[in-house]
């Protein structure tokens, strides 16, 4: 974001970085020294896995042909993220 924006804006602006966990960098508009200046860190977070759980049962009952191949291949490949394994083996009937 530009270091010039407007101060209310920038409140709101840096306010709701911190409630949703999203990184926000300030910069000059001197486009030779851009002088980058991070003013909120990027945060991490777990899924809900009762959120992953019903998104997966919603993916599947929309086209269980393409869920099927999307995270089998996953699996079976050693591919893909901790969460596609996880609905993965939610599918499959090795999670509750």
């Amino acid at each position: 974001m530009p270091a010039n924006i407007a101060e209310d804006d920038f409140s709101r602006l840096e306010s709701l970085c911190m409630l949703f966990g999203v990184g926000l960098a300030l910069f000059d508009i001197d486009p030779n020294a851009p002088n980058y200046r991070i003013r909120v860190r990027a945060q991490r977070f777990s899924p809900d896995m009762f959120y992953v759980n019903e998104l997966a049962d919603r993916l599947r009952m929309q086209d269980p042909a393409t869920f099927e191949k999307l995270f089998r291949a996953c699996f079976e490949n050693g591919n893909g993220s901790i969460i596609s394994k996880v609905l993965m083996l939610y599918n499959i009937g090795c999670m509750p």
